[in-house]
């Protein structure tokens, strides 16, 4: 097939299956989040409420996924 004069592959050979990765997407994407998450409070010094802002999350959003992951929740120094 040609679009424009260029040759186009065929969309067959353009779509070959690649070997399936070992986790699911859903694992992919949770591992994503959570590390995510701990990297922006690191960045934050901890502060959730600025992590959640660089996240683009709300700060309730943010606490729910630190107790779903299991993260300890940073509390301000006394």
């Amino acid at each position: 097939m040609r679009l424009g004069g260029a040759a186009v592959p065929a969309l067959a050979a353009a779509a070959a299956p690649a070997p399936a990765p070992a986790g699911t997407l859903r694992d992919d994407n949770r591992a994503l989040e959570r590390q995510r998450i701990v990297d922006a409070l690191e960045k934050c010094a901890g502060n959730q409420t600025e992590a959640a802002r660089l996240l683009g999350i709300p700060r309730r959003t943010l606490t729910t996924r630190l107790t779903q992951y299991g993260l300890a929740r940073p509390r301000k120094a006394r």
